[in-house]
């Protein structure tokens, strides 16, 4: 069958910021990440900590910055294996939005609330689920979602609308799709 071209060109985009250093993480940590993050479903200890995983002992030595792209990065691991970009030179830009602090997650998210600050492009349609606020700390993260979810599933500002479509599918079929896909590629966490 045929793939869409827009699929191919996120998946572009994603191998070309992840080689780039982000927020917290040099390119080369990134890279190493990613190899790491593949490397863990035949990696003993990784199985071991996977079995006692709590917030706190995930996040151990790490900043929650540091965390939060640590997850946005290995999120989108779940495409298909493609050789690892080559990481690119430089310093992480340590930006953290000033607007973040406490809210629904133990890692600080910026508010729903930012229209006058540069995370104002995070969820146009002024509300999103929390699982896509949690990345927020590090807004590119977010940004690479909501790129990557477009193409894959639906633009951010559709997910809550239960008569959205993507292509030919409606949303009730596409989450009838999803299980037994998730299922066959054992995606249980």
């Amino acid at each position: 069958m045929p793939v869409r071209a827009d699929f191919a060109e996120s998946h572009d985009r994603f191998w070309r910021r992840l080689a780039r250093p982000g927020a917290w993480w040099t390119g080369a940590e990134r890279v190493a990440i990613a190899r790491e993050a593949r490397a863990a479903e035949s990696c003993a200890h990784c199985q071991r900590r996977q079995a006692a995983l709590s917030p706190h002992t995930v996040a151990d030595g790490l900043s929650d910055g540091h965390y939060v792209e640590l997850v946005g990065t290995v999120v989108a691991l779940s495409l298909p294996p493609h050789p690892l970009p080559v990481a690119e030179p430089g310093a992480p830009t340590r930006y953290r939005p000033a607007s973040a602090g406490p809210d629904e997650a133990w890692v600080p998210m910026v508010p729903l609330d930012k229209a006058d600050t540069p995370e104002a492009d995070l969820w146009p349609a002024e509300r999103t689920g929390n699982v896509i606020r949690a990345l927020s700390l590090v807004p590119d993260e977010v940004r690479t979602l909501a790129d990557l979810s477009a193409v894959h599933y639906l633009e951010n500002t559709c997910v809550r609308d239960p008569a959205a479509t993507q292509g030919s599918l409606s949303r009730p079929q596409m989450e009838l799709l999803a299980g037994p896909v998730s299922a066959l590629n054992q995606c249980i966490h």
